[in-house]
């Protein structure tokens, strides 16, 4: 926004993760969506971001992948498809990884606001699945209902996901002006972050 010189700016998230999803792995393939959102950031008067960061970890880069090969890519002709350029995940690896990353998201954007996470009004988190959700609103000590849930029907769209919770969250009247909401998100590299914002 500083290098805007205060006008407002597009943010896109969108994936397509049917097109490196292996039908035949039952380990990935039932849980990812494809999807796109977008929200326009700007100056207000009053709200906006409140506090936010971002992290990185490269120690977790194996257990979730795709390896790429432009000899080979099924993306690029001629067309050699082989399993290893499909998403592969440790799903018990990545979930550990997820919830820990929600956990000290809530911790460290309730440390630099200065705000309770008790007392923020609405959770908008990566929408990965149920259970990451769940222990999330446990441990910042909220009831699921300030806790938007859309991935039992959409899947994990990755990118796309915290932007689309957000538009249906604010849609269906759960986000009000004056509300903090937190948002976290986290995935490839892989990367984490959150922010806490005053919605206007």
């Amino acid at each position: 926004l500083a290098q805007a010189d205060g006008k407002p700016i597009l943010v896109i998230g969108s994936d397509a993760n049917s097109r490196f999803t292996d039908w035949t792995d039952r380990t990935t393939c039932v849980l990812f969506g494809d999807g796109a959102g977008a929200v326009v950031v700007g100056p207000v008067a009053r709200g906006g971001i409140i506090a936010s960061f971002i992290a990185s970890s490269l120690n977790m880069k194996l257990y979730c992948q795709t390896e790429f090969n432009a000899d080979t890519s099924p993306f690029l002709p001629p067309q050699k498809t082989t399993s290893r350029h499909f998403l592969t995940m440790d799903g018990p690896e990545i979930f550990k990884f997820a919830v820990n990353a929600v956990k000290e998201s809530l911790r460290r954007i309730s440390e630099l606001s200065g705000i309770p996470k008790e007392e923020f009004d609405y959770l908008i988190i990566h929408q990965a699945n149920n259970r990451i959700l769940e222990a999330g609103a446990r441990f910042a000590k909220v009831p699921m209902e300030k806790l938007f849930v859309n991935v039992d029907r959409y899947g994990n769209t990755s990118a796309a996901s915290v932007p689309l919770a957000l538009h249906e969250a604010v849609l269906e009247g759960r986000i009000k002006p004056g509300d903090k909401v937190f948002l976290c998100s986290f995935g490839a590299g892989v990367t984490w972050s959150a922010a806490l914002v005053e919605w206007s």
